[in-house]
């Protein structure tokens, strides 16, 4: 086979997606075997220009998981013919499986180059490249939020009408006894990491929560709260999980609108 036929064949081929993406994940009847790879091995060996053996061989190497050989096997590809659009996307493919990221966006990045690159096969690559640029990024954010309605038989935490001053019976004006109540609420969190991008993984976590409720009857008890800490993740020693963590924090408390603390 000419190096020109296996490159229309391989450039129509991307019509049909990224196929070494897929084949670690088929398990069907007809998976091959270590022994179905040492023969592929044997035939590249034979033949080190048979694009096609070195295809088969990759093909093989990746559904066994063995990416690495599958890596060596499509890079020698690229030394006879360095103009095959989809051998660079399927290394970008298995690149990132080995989390080896910079190199996958850079195969990528080939091949997004070639004009001729079907619509379907410029997006699965673009999904690609979005996850490599989260993996990558120095800034992290995290959000949670959740709320609701709720009833309480006591929502003023006060005791009954009946209380003991000095061992002495007494009672409580309404106004300061226990009272039911329902309230909605709000509640919220943030964490943002920035990486120094040092080879220990130092970075800096910021943490900001805020908290809000809102009475129907009992509207002197109103809550709203904000609470804010920061500071760097420092590991003393990568080997040993050893951390330290130096940070500041505020907060600040407002009961039925007016500030408490």
């Amino acid at each position: 086979m000419t190096l020109q036929s296996f490159f229309r064949r391989t450039l129509l081929g991307l019509v049909g997606g990224i196929a070494l993406s897929c084949m670690s994940a088929q398990a069907d009847e007809a998976k091959p075997s270590e022994a179905d790879l040492d023969r592929a091995f044997a035939t590249v060996i034979a033949d080190p220009s048979n694009l096609d053996a070195s295809f088969e061989y990759a093909r093989i190497a990746a559904v066994l998981g063995d990416f690495e050989a599958a890596v060596s096997s499509l890079e020698r590809m690229l030394i006879y013919n360095p103009n095959l659009p989809r051998v660079h996307v399927e290394l970008g493919v298995l690149y990132f499986r080995l989390r080896s990221l910079e190199a996958a966006r850079s195969y990528f990045d080939q091949a997004l180059a070639y004009p001729d690159v079907p619509d379907v096969v410029r997006e699965r690559v673009n999904l690609y490249l979005k996850q490599i640029e989260k993996a990558t990024s120095k800034h992290r954010f995290t959000f949670s939020v959740s709320g609701g309605v709720r009833y309480q038989t006591n929502a003023n935490a006060a005791p009954g009408r009946d209380i003991l001053v000095i061992d002495l019976p007494a009672q409580l004006d309404p106004e300061f006894q226990e009272a039911a109540d329902t309230n909605v609420f709000v509640s919220g969190r943030m964490r943002h990491h920035y990486d120094f991008g040092g080879q220990r993984s130092d970075l800096l976590e910021t943490n900001i929560s805020v908290y809000g409720s809102h009475q129907y009857e009992l509207e002197n008890i109103d809550v709203a709260y904000f609470e804010m800490e920061t500071g760097p993740i420092l590991h003393l020693a990568k080997s040993s999980g050893i951390t330290v963590r130096p940070f500041l924090t505020g907060s600040f408390l407002m009961l039925s609108e007016d500030p408490y603390q």
